[in-house]
């Protein structure tokens, strides 16, 4: 008689005469890991089930519960039945003839990659086997079981937890694709509406729901959603909709979004996730914990509000947050997409989650730097879980209040942060012992000229761009000449346009005699209207983490009161508008339409930059413009296309397919081409 095993959405174990109960939790703790492990590794060392399911007690004695666990299990199993396990002195692993039905095994086995790259007609028994995997889908991956003592079991379970709740997911939205690709909007709509469930702040999938209902012909309900959405956004993250959602909102309100007899839906967008493809990403994992609250419900209650606050801090610096389970954060940076700066956005963000202060709550964060394997879902980002098991075995290092990096994390992002040295600690899985460092506080550098100016700091080194350099040094020469010059420096992605720019500031001549503002425009925030200068008034402001709104009122006050005393009262209300901060007594809101609002601001920051490049040269470099919001290529059009007399270079970099919207003859252009191979031979050869 075969046993039947269910891990998702709790542990439970029967057979066909019905429940069987095992006499205590970690009996189901090395049933399950044996039944999900050896399957895909083989035989496990018994030394190994010891070590992770006693791990403080000594080997020998560890050993001998593991012999008395087997026992126990075999016989609330029934000694009568086959044995589970083939067992010697030294391993065990799962029997090949077991009579055993596995929940999460068939769970993989029906839910394989789509061999169809784009969803085509309704792909027979493909889609009848996601749709029967999303049915197994019960919940979590063991949910509700614990095992306190044995933290190298529950780090297990967190990452199993993880991979099947987004492979899960990923499972919804590719059977909503394809019955929304066939036009059956009223079959996709049940998936996407599970989707909003695992996932309730993911706005695009209530978008997705609110257009099905509106295609199906059910206005009022994708209206009632549109409400929901809006009461859950407010509530678990504090923000509005974004103007996207609330476009479609007023489409379907007034009847625009309808389906035409006979027309062909819209295609739904699918992009196939990449399978096995080997990355490094920086894993933050941060785990909130009540202080003196014993109840589990009540635990769970003040935990949630913490969480949101912590989440939307992830999320504010680029983090993928794929866990969220209990009181722990376990995020990636430089995923799905990589940047440079992922480390330096791990470590800031989990700097901002220890400085909420949440009375009653004990805050602990760890940060690791590694390689990933991606599982062929874009949604699970480690699919072995090496770094992310590495990166909570820094977490258990931490104090309270603590942020604990590795060395390899250090090495990306210490410059932007001061550390201090928690010596040497020998790291499960790590081939030796890794140097440890504790965070206290931003170091102040904000840019890349700021790394790149202190002691040691290692560069790419410049080859086979004389001629380049060159001509920048020539362009500046005129611009310190009070002969204002822009340079579009265009080039493909990772072609050297930025470190180009870099070697223009570190050029003796300029750092003598500049001042430079570095601005970026970022993917993220294209929609972000001149999300660029917001950036750069809050650095020329002084703005510090953690300031108030009041006092970062007072800090551009303080600016203005220095720098622009004749422009403070229409400036305030204006700029404190694109800030985003209230205004205190003694200042009126700027009256204004909105297109003569944004004429005043353009104004305002032209000022702003004509006042800087008075008092010394200014070289103002502009990186990545093909991701730039259309507000911030509306000030940069205007403010280049003026023919005024001043000491100052704008440097713009984009890659090739950025479209210019000002006038060609104001800016002078220059294509980066690709270095030979003897310049790139020579390049490897001095790192």
């Amino acid at each position: 008689m075969s046993l039947r095993i269910a891990l998702l959405g709790g542990f439970t174990l029967s057979t066909a005469e019905g429940t069987i109960s095992l006499p205590y939790a970690k009996l189901a703790a090395l049933l399950s890991y044996l039944v999900v492990e050896t399957p895909r590794t083989g035989p496990i060392r018994r030394e190994t089930l010891a070590e992770l399911l006693w791990p403080d007690l000594p080997l020998e004695n560890a050993r001998g519960n593991l012999r008395r666990a087997l026992f126990n299990l075999q016989q609330a199993l029934g000694n009568d039945k086959p044995p589970l396990f083939e067992a010697n002195r030294g391993s065990l692993m799962l029997s090949e003839t077991a009579p055993l039905w596995l929940d999460v095994a068939e769970y993989a086995a029906i839910s394989a990659a789509c061999p169809s790259p784009v969803p085509v007609a309704y792909c027979g028994d493909c889609l009848s086997g996601m749709e029967k995997a999303v049915e197994l889908y019960r919940g979590d991956f063991m949910a509700g079981f614990v095992l306190p003592d044995s933290p190298d079991f529950e780090d297990w379970m967190l990452m199993k937890r993880e991979a099947f709740s987004r492979h899960a997911l990923a499972l919804l939205e590719r059977i909503a694709v394809c019955y929304e690709q066939k036009g059956a909007y009223g079959k996709a709509l049940p998936y996407v509406l599970r989707y909003t469930e695992l996932e309730p702040w993911s706005e695009t999938a209530y978008r997705r729901a609110m257009r099905l209902y509106a295609l199906s012909g059910q206005s009022s309900s994708a209206l009632t959603l549109f409400e929901a959405c809006c009461k859950i956004l407010e509530k678990e993250l504090g923000v509005a909709p974004e103007a996207e959602t609330r476009r479609l909102a007023e489409a379907i309100r007034s009847g625009e979004l309808q389906a035409e007899p006979g027309e062909e839906p819209p295609p739904a967008v699918f992009t196939p996730p990449l399978v096995g493809e080997k990355r490094q990403v920086t894993v933050l994992y941060c785990k909130l914990t009540p202080c003196d609250v014993d109840d589990p419900e009540e635990a769970i209650e003040c935990l949630y509000e913490p969480k949101e606050r912590c989440y939307a801090i992830i999320l504010r610096c680029y983090g993928h947050c794929v866990q969220t389970h209990g009181g722990g954060f376990l995020a990636y940076f430089g995923y799905p997409k990589a940047h440079e700066y992922a480390a330096r956005w791990a470590v800031q963000a989990a700097l901002e989650i220890t400085r909420e202060n949440i009375p009653g709550i004990d805050i602990r964060c760890g940060i690791h730097t590694g390689a990933i394997i991606t599982s062929g879902d874009s949604s699970l980002p480690d699919a072995i879980g090496k770094t992310s098991g590495m990166t909570i075995q820094l977490w258990r290092l931490a104090g309270s209040g603590e942020v604990v990096v590795s060395d390899d994390t250090h090495r990306l992002a210490a410059v932007f942060f001061e550390t201090r040295s928690l010596g040497t600690h020998p790291m499960r899985g790590a081939l030796r012992p890794l140097e440890v460092f504790s965070v206290t506080r931003e170091s102040g550098a904000r840019h890349r000229l700021d790394v790149a100016l202190r002691p040691n700091a290692a560069l790419t080194p410049l080859v086979g761009r004389d001629e380049a350099i060159a001509e920048l040094l020539a362009l500046w020469q005129q611009a310190c000449r009070g002969d204002a010059r822009t340079l579009l420096l265009r080039g493909e992605p990772g072609i050297g346009k930025s470190r180009l720019a870099l070697a223009l500031a570190l050029q003796e001549q300029v750092r003598a005699t500049a001042a430079v503002l570095e601005l970026y425009c970022f993917q993220e925030y294209g929609r972000t209207p001149l999300y660029p200068f917001i950036v750069l008034l809050e650095s020329l402001c002084g703005f510090a983490a953690g300031d108030a709104p009041d006092r970062k009122l007072a800090r551009l006050a303080d600016y203005f009161a220095g720098n622009l005393p004749h422009l403070a009262d229409p400036g305030i209300p204006l700029l404190a508008n694109l800030l985003d901060l209230p205004l205190t007594a003694g200042y009126r809101p700027p009256n204004l339409s909105l297109p003569k609002q944004k004429e005043k601001t353009f104004t305002l920051l032209q000022s702003l930059l004509w006042a800087l490049a008075e008092q010394t040269p200014l070289l103002l470099v502009v990186e990545d413009l093909h991701w730039a919001d259309p507000a911030t290529l509306e000030f940069l059009a205007q403010l280049v296309g003026q023919n005024r007399p001043a000491a100052m270079l704008v440097l713009l970099t984009a890659r090739p397919e950025f479209e210019a919207p000002w006038n060609d003859a104001a800016v002078i252009g220059k294509d980066l081409p690709a270095l030979s191979t003897e310049e790139v031979t020579r390049m490897v050869q001095a790192l």
